[in-house]
């Protein structure tokens, strides 16, 4: 080989490991979707316990990029409360019939003492608004938005701190 195929070589080389820095390196697309919960392996961040079923589940960003992961979405609600990222945070909850995750202002939520849940909260959310109210018809209650479920933290008809404290 000549020293010109030799440079080629090196050339075409360098240019590979650089795309693949790049891409090591890029941008990363995942900050801009929930945090990442596997059942049976994830931590809950405000009890201690792992999440066994994410369609009770919940995770919020907050601005500054920190992630916390809940196994009950009254748990997410206790810990966004008392640090004041309710407002401020991305937050995602599961949807309870698919267990995906969806953003809190596209659910519908169900809230009952006779729904159980991880730490006893009885919060259900559902991307579809029709099976939230079958839901609700079922157990005895009536659906809430995010924006219900955030006046009602804040006006006490939530109770918290709940189970944790």
């Amino acid at each position: 080989m000549t020293t010109r195929n030799h440079r080629g070589i090196r050339w075409h080389l360098f240019l590979v490991a650089m795309v693949i820095l790049a891409g090591a390196c890029g941008s990363d697309d995942g900050d801009s979707g929930a945090p990442e919960i596997v059942e049976g392996r994830t931590m809950c961040d405000e009890c201690g316990m792992l999440i066994d079923d994410v369609r009770f589940a919940a995770s919020y960003r907050t601005p500054d990029g920190q992630e916390r992961r809940f196994d009950d979405i009254g748990g997410m609600l206790t810990q966004g409360q008392r640090n004041g990222l309710l407002e401020t945070a991305e937050i995602w909850v599961h949807d309870y019939e698919s267990g995906e995750p969806l953003a809190v202002a596209e659910a519908t939520f169900v809230i009952s003492d006779d729904i159980m849940t991880p730490m006893g909260w009885g919060i259900l959310a559902f991307r579809s608004a029709d099976e939230a109210h079958r839901q609700a018809d079922t157990h005895g209650t009536s659906v809430l938005s995010w924006s219900d479920l955030l006046h009602a933290v804040a006006e006490g008809e939530l109770v918290l701190p709940g189970l944790h404290e």
